[in-house]
């Protein structure tokens, strides 16, 4: 059965509307549609009426339906009875309109959930298009181009367009640019991709607060690009921040936090601080262990990863002996014994 979305789902969403569609706003002022519709504009928003009897309403110009709306709208808010509601939502879907707003007790659940549907399949279609964009440039180079240049430049420059076409859309629209930004990053394009992902991050932080583990995810993203620019200490900052956001939403030892917490240990050795690095990859290995069974295959890899990169970073001696013979170091559990770096410092 639908449900309406929550609460803070709502206020975030309302937090982007700036163009209203009304669809069967009367010209009568005794009418609902016309009171609420007159608040809206009170409140600063623009409202473009939908009814195909009336000329004007408010001021504002009238269409017969919303395929004749002249162009983009942020809400389509719905005075109509349960019956014509399905053809609305075709329409919405059809057009791509980002949100649909029925007044109380108007219910029609079988569009209510082919509105849902067509809803997690735009964002699908983001995420995949998103996936596909990082696939490619994944492994490149920064100094050699892993396709044509032209046919690397064409790639993108659809994507950040496609991108632009989503504004309505402000949870696909910060996927897609973060995505966007990693795939700049992977190559070498570091001032495009600190745009990219600090425009997702803006319109994460704008749309659903600055609370959300998705801004968390942004704000490590935007921790790697400084990296990549060499700007440590500031780096460090935006991923404190997004371990802090993952730690009171989605617990401290949830995967999320534990990626980022790795990440800010393979950024202390570049900050002169070793030994802290030691610290945090124990620490991660800690939170994987205890959000994961114990004979579970990803804790062994686990402890080979982050056993690997204590002994590589912790101190010039011991990052001598890894490159030299790397087995002797990673996924023994006899590493977690006391003995000092296995005695090669």
């Amino acid at each position: 059965m639908f449900a309406n979305p929550s609460a803070e789902e709502i206020c975030a969403r309302l937090r982007t509307v700036r163009t209203i569609a009304v669809v069967g706003l009367s010209p009568k002022p005794s009418r609902p549609s016309h009171g609420v519709a007159a608040a809206m504009q009170r409140f600063g928003y623009r409202i473009v009426p939908v009814r195909p009897t009336v000329a004007s309403v408010l001021g504002e110009p009238a269409y017969a339906d919303l395929y004749a709306l002249p162009g983009p709208v942020d809400l389509v808010n719905v005075f109509r009875a349960p019956g014509h509601v399905g053809p609305i939502v075709d329409a919405c879907i059809e057009l791509g309109l980002p949100a649909l707003w029925l007044q109380d007790g108007v219910i029609n659940e079988e569009a209510a959930q082919r509105a849902r549907a067509a809803a997690e399949a735009a964002r699908a279609e983001s995420d995949e298009v998103a996936d596909f964009l990082i696939g490619i440039f994944r492994d490149s180079d920064p100094q050699q181009a892993p396709v044509d240049p032209a046919l690397a430049t064409a790639i993108l420059e659809r994507g950040v367009a496609r991108a632009d076409q989503l504004a309505g859309q402000p949870a696909v629209r910060a996927r897609l640019l973060d995505a966007l930004g990693m795939v700049f990053l992977n190559l070498g394009r570091y001032d495009d991709a600190y745009r990219l992902v600090g425009q997702g991050r803006g319109i994460r932080r704008g749309s659903f607060g600055t609370e959300q583990p998705d801004v968390a995810e942004s704000l490590r993203h935007l921790g790697r690009v400084m990296r990549a620019r060499g700007e440590y200490a500031a780096a460090e900052v935006v991923y404190r921040q997004a371990l802090d956001i993952q730690r009171r939403r989605l617990g401290p030892d949830s995967p999320a936090a534990a990626q980022t917490l790795s990440d800010i240990a393979f950024l202390l050795p570049y900050l002169g601080r070793a030994a802290e690095a030691e610290t945090a990859y124990r620490q991660v290995l800690a939170m994987r262990r205890r959000s994961l069974d114990g004979d579970d295959p990803a804790t062994a890899a686990a402890s080979s990863e982050y056993m690997g990169k204590t002994y590589y970073f912790c101190a010039p001696g011991c990052k001598k002996a890894f490159d030299a013979n790397p087995a002797r170091y990673i996924g023994g559990e006899q590493k977690m014994t006391g003995q000092k770096h296995g005695g090669c410092c």
